[in-house]
């Protein structure tokens, strides 16, 4: 097919264009050219070519694409140009339209290719995907340049994708070191500036008391974290100065979670159903010098939440919410959920389940992004033990050890899009 020269054409299929664009990447390099591509039933086909490649093979399949596209916009034309038959047994003469060239049928019809939906949509489609294509070449390019001009930086970054930290972040944290460091320094260099990104909150909750919400998706553990917080006070101040609400009308058994926890330690549990409920609440709670909400499961984005955190802080005596996230969720639904409260006045964070967690990077990674303070550590179901204020350092030393036992899968291709031209 190459005749003389050194040129390997190959085809590749897989289930998606990022599965095809790897595959082609490590069998073939990041020099390889795409011939074409095509979305198949079942994923999707790439033909590449690398090596001494002639510029006649280029415009053989150039021209064949032309002529596919040509092929189908004469078949829509022609399909859309035939009417149903009449009722009797042949058709009449004109209600049959052969199919006539593209050219023809827009001329016809008066119409410009640009009238015609259904081929802007495919244009868009093969537009978007030649647009993800470039993107993905591109950006695979400028790590390999990145690569070879900072090679401490690049194998620093490959590092902190195995402990879980997102590249973007990786990136921001690498990007000001010296270009000569040698790496043992680099990797300190950069943990120090990753500990002085991650905000932490000195006891904010226990030290002094107040009025506070916990809010969070479902099946972070609010509820035990509320025990947690509360049993903590009432050990150090008496129970008699400690008050729990419970607003979770969704949850099944959540009210008599709360109650038989205050039954045990002499602890008074407050239920209300709506937020008019829960500020009559508050109020007949004055004298109380630690009062805890624990608030139902939220979806990110959820108006509820909206509402009821933006009318908690306009309370007379404010409430200060804190959102509970889970150290076992991933970095993507972290991402979501910290995206969907925008604009809502959160102090601070709490992180739960750091036992049950394999890696800690993509979390720590999350709260750093948006710049959320973390008040407290919970990891473990004891009351009221496994509840720790944090420190920004033991936090990534944590972060790193745990990676050491359960390293992230390093992913090449989310690297590379960190190098994504915007």
């Amino acid at each position: 097919m190459a005749g003389d020269r050194d040129v390997n054409v190959r085809r590749y299929f897989a289930a998606n264009m990022r599965s095809a664009l790897d595959l082609v990447r490590r069998e073939q390099g990041p020099d390889a050219l795409i011939l074409s591509n095509r979305k198949l039933d079942n994923g999707v086909e790439l033909i590449t070519a690398d090596g001494d490649i002639d510029e006649a093979l280029v415009q053989k399949f150039a021209d064949q694409a032309q002529a596919k596209a040509k092929q189908r916009i004469a078949a829509r034309g022609a399909a859309e140009s035939e009417v149903a038959p009449h009722d009797g047994d042949q058709p009449s003469a004109s209600t049959i339209t052969s199919a006539a060239p593209a050219e023809r049928v827009l001329a016809d019809s008066g119409e410009s290719l640009w009238s015609d939906a259904r081929a802007v949509a495919d244009m868009a489609r093969e537009l978007s995907g030649l647009k993800g294509l470039i993107e993905q070449q591109l950006s695979g390019l400028a790590w390999s340049q990145y690569g070879g001009r900072y090679p401490t930086r690049a194998r620093l970054l490959r590092l902190l994708s195995r402990v879980g930290i997102t590249p973007s972040l990786g990136r921001e944290l690498i990007a000001e070191l010296p270009p000569d460091a040698p790496f043992n320094d680099g990797w300190r260099l950069t943990l120090k500036r990753l500990e002085s990104r991650l905000k932490v909150l000195d006891d904010p909750i226990l030290k002094a008391g107040g009025r506070f919400a916990l809010c969070g998706p479902t099946g972070v553990g609010k509820t035990l974290l509320a025990c947690k917080l509360a049993a903590h006070y009432a050990l150090r101040h008496g129970p008699e100065r400690v008050a729990l609400v419970s607003t979770d009308e969704q949850r099944l058994g959540a009210h008599q979670q709360l109650k038989v926890f205050g039954g045990l330690l002499g602890i008074a549990v407050h239920t209300a159903a709506s937020i008019a409920e829960l500020t009559q609440c508050l109020d007949r709670l004055g004298e109380k010098e630690l009062v805890i909400i624990d608030t139902p499961g939220a979806p990110p984005g959820d108006a509820a939440l909206h509402e009821l955190v933006n009318t908690l802080a306009l309370e007379d005596e404010s409430v200060a919410s804190y959102l509970v996230l889970s150290a076992t969720t991933d970095y993507l639904s972290l991402h979501n959920i910290l995206a969907g409260t925008t604009g809502l006045d959160f102090h601070g964070c709490i992180l739960t389940k750091l036992d049950e967690a394999a890696v800690l990077g993509p979390t720590v990674s999350a709260v750093v992004e948006v710049g959320l303070p973390v008040a407290y550590l919970c990891a473990g179901q004891d009351v009221p033990d496994d509840l720790e204020t944090p420190l920004a350092r033991h936090l990534v030393e944590r972060t790193i050890a745990l990676a050491g036992d359960t390293p992230s899968q390093e992913d090449p291709s989310a690297i590379e899009r960190a190098f994504t031209i915007q």
